[in-house]
C-alpha cells in the first residue's frame, strides 16, 4: 500500500499545482495530509466488502471538505479539483 499512497500524494499534488498554481510546499502537505487519511480507510473498506464506487464516492465527498478549507478554496473549485484528483487516480488503479 505504500507504493500506492505516494503515487497517490504525487498525483493528487500535481492536480492541486494544476488549479491552483502557488504554495508548492503546502499543496504537497497538504497532499500528504488528505491521502494519508484517505487512502488507507478506503482501501481497509474495499477490503472488507465494500463496493469500490461507493468508497471512491465516498473518498470524493471527504476530499472536497478537505480542499475547502484546507486548501481554502471555493465549494466550486473544492469540487473540480477534488473531481479531477479522484477520477485520474481511479481510473490509473484499474490501469495499475
Amino acid at each position: 500500500m505504500i507504493k500506492e499512497l505516494i503515487l497517490t500524494i504525487i498525483i493528487e499534488y500535481l492536480v492541486f499545482l494544476w488549479f491552483i498554481k502557488k504554495d508548492y510546499l503546502n499543496l504537497f502537505l497538504y497532499s500528504l495530509i488528505i491521502n494519508s487519511i484517505t487512502l488507507p480507510a478506503g482501501t481497509y473498506l474495499i477490503w472488507h466488502g465494500w463496493s469500490f464506487f461507493v468508497v471512491e464516492m465516498g473518498i470524493f465527498i471527504a476530499e472536497t471538505i478537505l480542499i475547502k478549507f484546507l486548501l481554502k478554496q471555493r465549494w466550486r473549485e473544492a469540487l473540480k479539483i477534488s473531481l479531477a484528483a479522484n477520477g485520474i487516480t481511479s481510473l490509473l488503479s484499474f490501469l495499475i
